[in-house]
């Protein structure tokens, strides 16, 4: 950064969209911008490129069907690899989640990141519902590059335990326990994980423009940690999604929740892995 200047110059410099930019920093086009200030750059289409439905305040339920009836090789295959395994896909095209052991329960490690930054955008929602982009540079750091430091910092602005267990409440989730002191020992479920993701890309508690500030973090996960499901799906997918990896006596759990569109599809997914016997094992389980 150099003095005078802005987004609009910075995005000319690096021949990107102004607003893609502004939203992959959780910012608007009109923010003023400081020298030494660290901006991300977008690495892949900007969240513009994935269809998003108009805001639904108040969805209704998705159906529930087996996984297996959706992707029997997928079923297969994970049930194939060492450990346990649930997954969750919601296809907003049919209304229809299919889950595979939805009742499992697993540490959400740095997923937890999520719900951590949709009670910060909830919130600056309600205060301001025309909010143009999040006011909150945290945000990059903790989901572009899954940094604890600044995870840590927000779970407390956001309110701590109390008020990220009423967020993810109030986006559906039933089988979710956020952890008052150590947010990445809280648990979770498949099942849950996909109902969060549905609630951010159906717009649930956040204007248009925070819901793109979200995806726009998501969709720019730095290139090392693009491993799993990133891995396993055509170049021309759009993907916006968080993994998470903790080591525990049993071995890994490694998951990945997101959204993504290929082939003119678009699908919701959480993929969760417990007792993986290595991380990089785990990776390739969710890679498929």
């Amino acid at each position: 950064m150099v003095p005078g200047d802005s987004l609009y110059s910075i995005s000319d410099r690096y021949t990107v969209r102004v607003n893609e930019l502004a939203a992959v920093n959780g910012l608007n086009v009109r923010t003023e911008v400081y020298i030494d200030q660290r901006l991300l750059i977008p690495t892949q289409k900007a969240p513009i490129g994935l269809r998003l439905p108009a805001v639904r305040k108040n969805p209704k339920p998705p159906k529930i069907r087996a996984l297996s009836a959706l992707s029997p090789d997928l079923v297969a295959y994970m049930e194939s690899r060492s450990g346990t395994f649930a997954g969750a896909i919601f296809e907003p095209r049919s209304g229809i989640m299919y889950v595979h052991h939805p009742q499992n329960s697993f540490v959400a490690a740095s997923t937890m990141k999520v719900p951590i930054m949709l009670t910060l955008l909830s919130r600056e929602n309600a205060q301001d519902s025309g909010s143009v982009g999040s006011r909150e540079p945290l945000l990059v750091p903790m989901i572009v590059v899954s940094d604890n430091g600044a995870a840590t910092t927000l779970f407390k602005k956001a309110g701590g335990q109390k008020a990220v267990q009423a967020e993810v409440r109030a986006r559906g989730l039933t089988h979710t326990r956020v952890e008052p002191d150590q947010w990445g020992l809280s648990t979770t479920t498949a099942p849950d994980m996909a109902r969060l993701m549905r609630s951010l890309y159906l717009g649930q508690r956040l204007n248009p423009a925070l819901r793109r500030s979200a995806l726009g973090l998501l969709g720019n996960v730095v290139e090392p940690q693009r491993w799993g499901v990133p891995e396993g799906v055509p170049d021309s997918t759009y993907i916006a999604f968080k993994g998470g990896w903790l080591e525990q006596d049993d071995g890994w759990q490694v998951h990945q929740i997101g959204v993504m569109e290929t082939n003119g599809r678009t699908f919701v997914f959480a993929l969760m892995t417990a007792g993986q016997p290595g991380e990089v094992y785990g990776r390739e389980s969710l890679e498929g």
